[in-house]
């Protein structure tokens, strides 16, 4: 081979040493680009997270409010209430809580959904009351004495949004080992919890808090289990899906990095 046929080869791989530098670095740049529109991403994906949080919060609570003079009562078997529920739910309770007033009942009706099958099931009765002190005046009577109807046990509660109904689970494993060691607590609106310890009362925003705090008094309670979705785990999810994009830019930028050197 000649000179100038080698020079001739020296040149061809010199011009496509010279391209693949330029590729490397153009693909470097989008690398980066990638990388810098990750990162908006992320940020979005948290803001908008964050708002919806924030927006679920405030419907959970308007949500609340709406149902603030509404109580449930289960037990009572299907059609005991006959052709009209609200005159039958006025004549029970004032039957069995010994109230005389008007209990200006707006509407009584059984909770949406199918009549179940199994007669020894039934659906649960929504009551709306016009006042508010008076819906307050039945579940204070209601939860003072043991309500019976054709032999079977009567229970009340509040009517809350599934949300709160869902935090206030979290608290079973509590209020069983509170109830156990006979420790008075109560569950304030919306799903926060007080407990009257000997050092006085405290109270604690949701379950995690209470139980970290008992397991600090010796109490052995299993970490609570969440039941809720309130954007939490998929801020998490974020979190982690972001974690892994940015390992992955990382490993393609080292990549070229290496391949260019070999080149050179």
């Amino acid at each position: 081979m000649t000179s100038s046929e080698m020079n001739k080869k020296l040149e061809e791989v010199g011009s496509d040493i010279h391209n693949q530098a330029a590729r490397l670095t153009e693909a470097e740049q989008r690398v980066n680009e990638l990388e810098t529109v990750n990162m908006d991403l992320r940020d979005s994906l948290s803001y908008c997270l964050k708002q919806q949080k924030n927006l679920l919060d405030k419907v959970t609570d308007l949500e609340g409010r709406s149902r603030r003079n509404n109580i449930c009562i289960y037990g009572i078997k299907e059609e005991a209430e006959g052709n009209s529920m609200q005159t039958f739910i006025a004549n029970f309770l004032k039957e069995q809580l010994s109230i005389s007033q008007d209990l200006q009942i707006q509407r009584a009706h059984r909770s949406l959904g199918p009549k179940p099958r199994d007669a020894a099931i039934s659906r649960s009765i929504l009551v709306n009351f016009h006042r508010y002190d008076i819906k307050e005046k039945i579940l204070k009577a209601a939860w003072g004495k043991r309500v019976f109807y054709d032999g079977k046990l009567i229970s009340f509660a509040h009517d809350l949004p599934t949300e709160i109904n869902n935090k206030l689970k979290e608290y079973r494993n509590i209020k069983k080992i509170l109830k156990e060691g006979k420790i008075r607590f109560q569950t304030p609106y919306p799903a926060k919890m007080r407990i009257h310890w000997d050092d006085g009362p405290r109270l604690y925003a949701d379950a995690s808090e209470a139980a970290d705090d008992m397991r600090k008094r010796g109490y052995r309670v299993d970490a609570p289990r969440s039941t809720t979705a309130d954007g939490e785990p998929a801020t998490n999810q974020d979190a982690h899906w972001n974690k892994a994009a940015s390992s992955h830019f990382k490993r393609v930028r080292e990549k070229l990095r290496e391949f260019q050197r070999e080149q050179v």
